[in-house]
């Protein structure tokens, strides 16, 4: 599909952009109060205690670790939670409440890129 130049699009498709994009904006704001306002800073899913066993056996193991979580799971949220914790310099970063808050706001932000670039796919096709 080609691409139309910004003078192709009609105003009502920017308009809905726009909207969805600050739509989801507001939704990023909403959630981010969210995970400040519950203790721990949010909850975690039914697949939550797999992933984080795996991101311990990262921790302690290394990236060719043998954890037999490892060999069951996709290891891409694992390695996720690995490299959010090498970056905050805390070998024992699974295990505090801290760690539900900034992999929540990992997700909370990646979540709403995810929503711009849909909104502006959106905007483009109306």
């Amino acid at each position: 599909m080609a691409k139309r130049n910004k003078q192709q699009i009609s105003p009502k498709s920017q308009k809905l952009k726009r909207n969805l994009i600050w739509f989801s904006l507001f939704i990023l704001f909403v959630k981010l109060i969210l995970i400040f306002s519950i203790r721990y800073g949010g909850w975690l899913g039914s697949d939550a205690e797999g992933y984080v066993a795996g991101a311990v056996g990262l921790l302690k193991d290394g990236f060719f670790s043998k954890d037999p979580v490892l060999s069951y799971l996709p290891a891409g949220y694992p390695i996720t939670i690995w490299i959010l914790a090498l970056l905050t310099g805390t070998g024992s970063f699974i295990t505090h409440a801290s760690s539900v808050i900034v992999i929540s706001i990992f997700q909370t932000i990646f979540y709403f890129g995810a929503c711009v670039f849909l909104s502006r796919r959106l905007g483009e096709l109306a």
